[in-house]
């Protein structure tokens, strides 16, 4: 309000002083500004921030400040964090112990070690988390065969020269130490042994001169 009704003695003068212009020398941040309040200079803050000088963000669901899936509440005092299993702290930022979500099947036990989990399985599972029956329990591939899991019965992966369910048939063409070369074919002999049969020009046990 203007000092029109002010006097001043001994040669004064009167001069008017916005709220605004008295309080320059305080610092208001984010766009907030300076004015009075009860003769104090004070900061009036835009919505998304408070504190002295309007420096501090005001936490709202929209931030999205939980963590970790967590479920947000705005309260009277700020917002608060409801979180997801397998978390806790003030927005859900502290992981606990990884076995607290144990989702290991089939008997499986959980264990873990520098923030992650595995699944220890039974016998006759497997999987990330035992979930798959393992078909290739106590099956034997012969002659170094690898046994795999397809899907729900196994299949025995055979080494050269041997074939069958369980790489029990020997294929004798294939011992020979190299295949039959340059268009030569192979049988097998009544002994069970392999033989070439080399085109015109060739010769040798696998036609390679």
């Amino acid at each position: 309000m203007p000092c029109t009704n002010a006097t001043c003695h001994n040669g004064g003068t009167t001069e008017h002083h916005s709220s605004q212009s008295r309080c320059t020398s305080l610092l208001c941040q984010n766009g907030g500004t300076p004015g009075l309040k009860n003769t104090t200079c004070v900061c009036s803050c835009p919505t998304d921030y408070t504190g002295t000088y309007c420096d501090l963000i005001v936490e709202t669901c929209n931030r999205n400040p939980c963590k970790n899936n967590g479920t947000c509440t705005d309260g009277i005092s700020g917002v608060e964090c409801a979180c997801s299993e397998g978390f806790a702290g003030h927005r859900c930022e502290i992981t606990l112990n990884p076995c607290t979500q144990n989702t290991c099947k089939n008997g499986a036990s959980c264990v873990e070690g520098g923030g992650y989990r595995a699944c220890l399985c039974q016998h006759g599972f497997i999987g990330n988390e035992c979930q798959r029956v393992d078909h290739c329990v106590n099956i034997v591939c012969h002659h170094h065969g690898t046994c795999i899991n397809v899907k729900t019965h196994f299949r025995c992966d055979c080494e050269a020269a041997y074939s069958g369910h369980s790489c029990r048939i020997y294929t004798p063409c294939y011992s020979i130490s190299g295949p039959c070369q340059n268009g030569g074919s192979c049988s097998v002999s009544g002994n069970n042994t392999p033989q070439c049969h080399c085109v015109t020009g060739f010769t040798g046990a696998t036609c390679q001169s």
